[in-house]
């Protein structure tokens, strides 16, 4: 079921990009409120999805390398990817490479 496992690996990013970004947000600037614009709390969004788009690129390339098959070698290889996606993500957010977030209120006074 390797085809299986492939085909979920590319279409769960080009979902998460297409589908999960975009129709809310045609939405909202249709048919909610037409014309508007959407605010966005972070500007690493475009590193989120130049980095999505980047694990598509390198999926589909590992796969091609290893003669269209999966096997453990390339299973382990695309967690280890996957594991660096995350973290350069979550450093991402927290302003650690560059300053893409405001500083966060304390609560109190």
């Amino acid at each position: 079921m390797g085809d299986m496992a492939v085909s979920n690996s590319i279409g769960s990013n080009v979902f998460d990009i297409l589908i999960g970004l975009g129709l809310p947000w045609a939405l909202q600037t249709l048919a909610v409120d037409y014309g508007s614009y959407i605010h966005l709390n972070s500007r690493g969004l475009i590193y989120s999805v130049a980095l999505l788009l980047a694990s598509l690129f390198v999926a589909v390339c590992g796969v091609h390398l290893n003669k269209w098959k999966l096997d453990k070698k390339l299973g382990l290889t695309c967690l280890f990817l996957y594991s660096i996606f995350l973290c350069i993500s979550i450093l991402t957010e927290f302003n650690v490479f560059t300053f893409v977030n405001l500083p966060m209120c304390r609560g109190g006074i």
